[in-house]
């Protein structure tokens, strides 16, 4: 069980986030090498122009890269909540979400999980935050700020047995928490990334609406307890 704050911590939030930007090193990706790239909660790129010295840093060499730590901190140290949350990039949405969850006000963790959920491109593989790691975090979300007005609308709507689909697309994780219950948005997300002969397929099931945890407009989202769903099948 997850214990949610009556307040938020903006001091533990900001250490937390800092101890993030320490735990990933700067180091270019994989198989693209020379490109100036690199994964990391606060960049994409190894190059960033520093505004006080009109000079860029290569974050690829250890002073520079302490400079540019300098700059993120002394920014998240004077940063509210929405801010620091902005400054993350994409891919680092859930973990950071997840590592600063339990300094958050239950109307911040609500908000947060779903802003960081559907603005990470694939939160569903996440090396760093697990399905089942997700999954604890949305039981322990209040339905009341997880969900917008329309969306609860939609939910409370919802009949008792839903048929839920999931379009899987190449290289996508089958059993995700992320299912609809529009047949159409499934087969998108199936075509996707299509490649030639390799094809993605659509799943269907049938879930228990109370093992539904949220409904999300953006492309009709329900998140599914998929330890939960039936009479699975392949279209």
């Amino acid at each position: 069980m997850i214990d949610i704050n009556t307040k938020t911590d903006i001091n533990e939030v900001r250490r937390i986030t800092m101890r993030l930007f320490d735990a990933v090193p700067f180091k270019e990706s994989e198989g693209l090498e020379g490109f100036g790239l690199c994964s990391h909660p606060f960049t994409t790129s190894t190059i960033s122009f520093d505004p006080t010295t009109n000079a860029y840093l290569d974050l690829l060499k250890e002073a520079d890269a302490a400079k540019f730590r300098n700059k993120i901190e002394e920014l998240v140290n004077k940063s509210d909540l929405t801010k620091i949350y902005i400054l993350i990039q994409s891919a680092y949405k859930m973990t950071w979400f997840n590592l600063v969850s339990p300094y958050l006000s239950e109307q911040d963790y609500g908000e947060y999980l779903k802003e960081s959920w559907i603005t990470e491109e694939n939160p569903n593989q996440d090396k760093n935050v697990s399905i089942d790691d997700s999954l604890d975090l949305f039981r322990a979300a209040n339905k009341k700020y997880i969900m917008d007005d329309g969306e609860r609308k939609e939910y409370n709507d919802l009949p008792n047995l839903v048929t839920i689909y999931r379009g899987v697309g190449i290289g996508r994780e089958r059993f995700g928490l992320s299912w609809t219950d529009n047949s159409a948005v499934a087969k998108w997300y199936q075509e996707r990334f299509n490649k030639g002969a390799e094809r993605g397929y659509v799943l269907r099931a049938k879930v228990n609406k109370k093992d539904i945890l949220a409904y999300f407009e953006h492309d009709n989202e329900l998140i599914v307890d998929v330890h939960k769903i039936k009479d699975v099948e392949e279209l």
